[in-house]
């Protein structure tokens, strides 16, 4: 998890919460899917691939190439989630503590890991 300033070159960015991933990816898709509708039901305006691409350089990318998909009895399976949580810098000094956005992001990932 890491945070993003609540603007870039005067632009703001609208989301208390972004969840990065790989869209190629059914189940990194899937994860990220679950765990923003479970924060948005938490009421925490939350983005997928905001505020940038999961599929730019960071550390889940290159994890992704040390964890490929990989097949077992013939059917693809995915050993590796690459999902990355970005939080807002603002959503922290305004909205919510620190805290408070620890226990609403653990519930979504744990809302998320249930389905």
């Amino acid at each position: 998890m890491s945070t993003f300033a609540p603007a870039l070159d005067d632009e703001g960015r609208h989301a208390d919460v972004g969840i990065l991933y790989d869209p190629r990816r059914t189940k990194e898709r899937g994860f990220a899917e679950r765990m923003r509708d479970a924060l948005v039901a938490l009421n925490v305006p939350t983005r997928l691939n905001y505020p940038h691409s999961g599929t730019s350089d960071a550390f889940t990318t290159h994890l992704r190439a040390h964890f490929p998909k990989t097949r077992y009895l013939g059917i693809p399976k995915t050993r590796y989630l690459g999902i990355q949580i970005e939080v807002n810098q603002d959503a922290l000094r305004t909205n919510r503590s620190v805290w408070q956005m620890g226990r609403l992001i653990t519930e979504a990932v744990a809302a998320a890991i249930k389905v």
